[in-house]
């Protein structure tokens, strides 16, 4: 007999809370053999898991789809949780409920944030790099209560705990997003890491993409020169009463280990300035500083959607070769985005040096090709002990790593790192090549999807190149499921699109200072073929893999602006023109080596072609989204251009 199971309700980065305040529901029909039709579905929503109060139906809707049904009740509040279940009719029979799911809403407002960003006073991280701040917050608690949620946010990258306990293993928290306009916020239940009595919030905070080196121009302070924090501590008791612990001006600030991170450059850890307890209650703090209390944060605070960084996979080295200098090249056999995490015991001042490369060249790190960017990490150590150690706030694209010291190292570890989409599609052939291509394209997948879709996980650039996107998104979500993963970023594509309806080249979108970015040669940047056609390419992309009406709903706007761009952009014969650089077919390998651009087709063509085929993407959207005249419209369009291009 078939049931309802697997039930996702809206989009979000956990099972935690749900983004949206009239989220989608979606399920999965299981069991019942094959040949399965569902001919209906019902849902209820209640404020108890019984059913027992203010349930709410959608009644039985007549209906083959499994995803994205319409919520049928009332907005969710802040805070506030609800129950649902589902039911469905397969074949002519009616399934029992399915087991119950919960939609528990996080803060929708920034005006629901009662707490303050803080940071370091007169940091010096405003004009170069810097240690990173740390802070701490210690409160008595006479109970715990019946439910505990932590918000947590960032001008840049935050890692934080509770009485010495991380509250999760997530990485690079919070996703890059265009910060100017919105940033996004965590929540985690830390139930369990409270206890009545003294406790303790601690806060490191580090640069990451807000303020770090972007770009091989070395920009800094893109989006500000101000790292802070942000916490909310929400303790929910019995009777209905929410005691709040916020970041203020009565948190203590410092500065530790830590004396600098960069997602490019990696870190520089000097445990002999580690403050050892200050994560436990009972520090203390007497000498440590008052935080500096920040404007509040201007940019809209939303839950975050795109699925979180975390270590996925431990490697082990497979060899390990001694060069004449002394160090020991480690080989992984594997290309990866992560983090090389080791277990060493020396004395009192031992450096330790890990430099990191995708290839070598003669039997050694070749490491030109990641231009100015460092890919390395360096630790001090403070005494004899064995410790282990791993990188925060940085990652690196690699195979291979060097370790230089005279310490002992004992154990060393690649953890590859990526947002961690699940996945769901599989291929194996009996041709064993074919096979490791298939496992090469997961593997690159996984190493340019951190945070954002990148074109590169190891040199000075890593951004959110949309042409890149656009090109492997369809591919990318029969591997993994990268609905939330895209749909997240594809809001900040359209918060960055230009007001003429022209899409950046990558997104978030940097501001290009005079001068910089390539602005001496060519017009590098915004509104090219291929690159924008990511408004139109991945939302269908999206919709083509996992049914997803909701992205083509919310990115519609975006996607008509950029194909009426294109149309703006005509000359009278209804084609674009030429003049304006375009990438083109990108780095032919018959162009010459410093105009990558100039291939052996005319980009002028590839431009069309693309203007044809965003407009026949945007009619289906339109045919989809039950708007028929726009349909029709765009349809027209579509072969109007496509005609005229290749007659």
């Amino acid at each position: 007999m078939s049931t309802v199971g697997n039930i996702r309700i809206g989009r979000s980065a956990d099972a935690l809370v749900v983004a949206q305040s009239r989220p989608v529901i979606s399920w999965q029909i299981l069991g019942g053999g094959n040949d399965l039709r569902q001919d209906a579905y019902e849902i209820e929503v209640a404020s108890d898991a019984a059913f027992s109060k203010n349930v709410v139906t959608s009644g039985q809707v007549k209906s083959s789809s499994v995803t994205q049904a319409q919520w049928p009740d009332s907005a969710l509040k802040s805070r506030e949780i609800r129950y649902v279940r589902v039911k469905a009719q397969i074949n002519g029979t009616w399934t029992a409920w399915s087991a119950v799911a919960t939609a528990e809403a996080p803060l929708f407002a920034n005006k629901e944030w009662t707490s303050k960003p803080i940071a370091l006073p007169n940091d010096p991280g405003k004009k170069g790099k810097a240690p990173s701040a740390i802070f701490r917050k210690e409160f008595d608690l006479a109970s715990t209560g019946v439910r505990t949620r932590l918000y947590v946010t960032a001008q840049g990258l935050f890692d934080i705990q509770i009485n010495g306990k991380a509250v999760s293993d997530e990485l690079l928290n919070p996703a890059w997003t265009s910060y100017k306009q919105r940033i996004a916020f965590r929540t985690f239940d830390v139930s369990s890491l409270l206890t009545k009595g003294k406790n303790v919030i601690s806060m490191v905070i580090a640069d990451g993409w807000y303020r770090g080196q972007l770009t091989w121009e070395q920009y800094r302070n893109v989006f500000g020169d101000t790292a802070a924090a942000q916490c909310q501590l929400e303790i929910h008791e019995s009777n209905g009463s929410i005691t709040k612990i916020g970041t203020d001006d009565s948190w203590k600030v410092s500065t530790g280990e830590i004396q600098s991170a960069d997602i490019y450059d990696g870190v520089t850890i000097d445990f002999n300035k580690e403050q050892k307890g200050w994560r436990q209650s009972g520090f203390d703090d007497s000498k440590w500083g008052k935080v500096e209390v920040c404007p509040v944060i201007r940019a809209k605070l939303f839950p975050m959607t795109s699925p979180p960084v975390r270590v996925t996979e431990s490697i082990k080295a497979i060899s390990e070769t001694k060069t004449s200098r002394g160090s020991v090249i480690y080989d992984f056999g594997q290309n990866m985005a992560g983090l090389v995490r080791i277990k060493v015991k020396g004395k009192a001042g031992d450096k330790v040096t890990i430099t990191h490369a995708e290839v070598l060249k003669e039997g050694e790190l070749h490491r030109a090709l990641l231009r100015t960017a460092k890919a390395e990490d360096n630790y001090t150590l403070a005494d004899s002990n064995e410790i282990e150690i791993s990188p925060l706030f940085t990652f690196h694209g690699f195979r291979y790593a060097e370790i230089t010291t005279s310490a002992q190292i004992t154990s060393v570890i690649a953890d590859a790192i990526h947002s961690d989409v699940a996945r769901i599609g599989h291929f194996e052939t009996s041709n064993p090549l074919l096979n490791k291509l298939h496992s090469n394209t997961m593997w690159s997948q996984r190493g340019n999807f951190v945070s954002v879709p990148t074109d590169c996980p190891q040199r000075d650039e890593r951004l959110g190149w949309t042409g890149d996107a656009q090109a492997f998104a369809p591919t990318a979500s029969t591997i993994h499921d990268c609905e939330n993963f895209l749909s997240s970023w594809l809001v900040d594509l359209e918060l960055d699109q230009q007001p003429d309806g022209g899409v950046t080249n990558f997104s978030p979108d940097i501001p290009v200072e005079p001068g910089g970015m390539h602005a001496n040669t060519v017009d590098f940047y915004g509104g090219r073929a291929g690159w924008g056609d990511a408004a139109t390419i991945v939302p269908w992309a999206l919709y083509e893999a996992y049914g997803d009406v909701q992205t083509l709903r919310d990115q519609y706007n975006s996607m008509v602006r950029w194909v009426d761009y294109l149309e703006s952009k005509c000359a009278p014969d209804g084609l674009i023109p030429e003049g304006e650089f375009e990438f083109g077919d990108w780095l032919d390998p018959d162009a010459p080596a410093d105009k990558p651009w100039a291939a052996k087709c005319n980009s002028t063509y590839i431009s069309n072609s693309f203007y044809s085929f965003s407009s026949l993407l945007l009619s289906k959207a339109a045919d989809v989204l039950g708007k028929s005249d726009d349909a029709k419209h765009y349809k027209v369009l579509a072969d109007q251009v496509a005609k005229s291009a290749w007659a």
